[in-house]
């Protein structure tokens, strides 16, 4: 459990996608690569692989992704807890993320996320501990692919953008159904993102219509009542404080495994 006195903030050792591809973000201090030259080429090589494979056949049985990952990058005696984000397409996912490995509100535009990952040290009572954080693909054509990084997941991020309706409603049809298939006693956070950059014309001119807010707010906590392991928490994205606290109660979360 995280204690109530001032802990160090998250810090990004590194993402496995820019270390492989030997780069980092500007904005991000202390990257510290945790691969040599030969590992690199061997786990991206590796990566691309169980990408195609799984394209093309979703062959049942491949390694899952973000399993073989967890043994990569960490110590036998650190067992990282895997926290996969999800939700549709171009609703602010990317940006919620990197505000939190970042500290700061991101810049990052919108692009297409297929397999984005990154290794964290996070305060959990007074000792840091590793975390696998995984960015996954929202828009049709991806759900062969996502189920690689399901299946060792300690807690899933279901995301939804506040203005979107849409989005709200597949946290139910479709976000929680792959959560349920992944496993039914996998803990979920659904977070109601709130993006005054990205919102809707019905939004004042201050940012974003409260009025709005506790029609999609009512509607999560709906989910949260009628299904078991379910919590409903809202942030808003380039807010470091509020993304952190979803991570604070991520971190909160007991693990059933591992």
């Amino acid at each position: 459990m995280l204690s109530g006195k001032e802990l160090p903030k998250p810090r990004l050792l590194c993402t496995t996608d820019e270390i492989a591809l030997g780069q980092s973000d500007a904005g991000v201090e202390d990257v510290k690569p945790v691969l040599d030259v030969d590992f690199k080429e061997g786990q991206n090589k590796i990566l691309v692989e169980a990408l195609s494979k799984a394209r093309s056949s979703y062959n049942a049985e491949l390694p899952t992704i973000n399993g073989y990952l967890r043994g990569f990058f960490v110590s036998s005696t650190d067992a990282a807890p895997i926290i996969v984000v999800m939700g549709d397409g171009y609703i602010g996912k990317t940006k919620f993320i990197r505000t939190y490995v970042t500290q700061r509100c991101s810049e990052y535009e919108s692009a297409v996320t297929v397999l984005e990952h990154y290794l964290l040290k996070v305060p959990v009572g007074d000792i840091p501990h590793s975390l696998l954080l995984f960015d996954t693909a929202g828009l049709k054509g991806y759900e062969g692919l996502r189920p690689f990084m399901y299946q060792e997941t300690d807690v899933f991020i279901a995301c939804g953008l506040i203005g979107n309706t849409s989005s709200f409603k597949n946290l139910e049809s479709s976000w929680l159904y792959e959560i349920r298939r992944a496993g039914r006693d996998i803990p979920a956070i659904f977070v109601g993102l709130k993006d005054p950059d990205n919102y809707p014309p019905l939004s004042t001119v201050s940012g974003i219509d409260e009025r709005e807010v506790e029609q999609y707010r009512g509607f999560g906590e709906r989910l949260e009542c009628e299904f078991s392991g379910v919590r409903y928490m809202e942030c808003t994205i380039g807010s470091f404080s509020t993304v952190e606290a979803v991570f604070d109660e991520v971190c909160n979360i007991p693990r059933t495994k591992g």
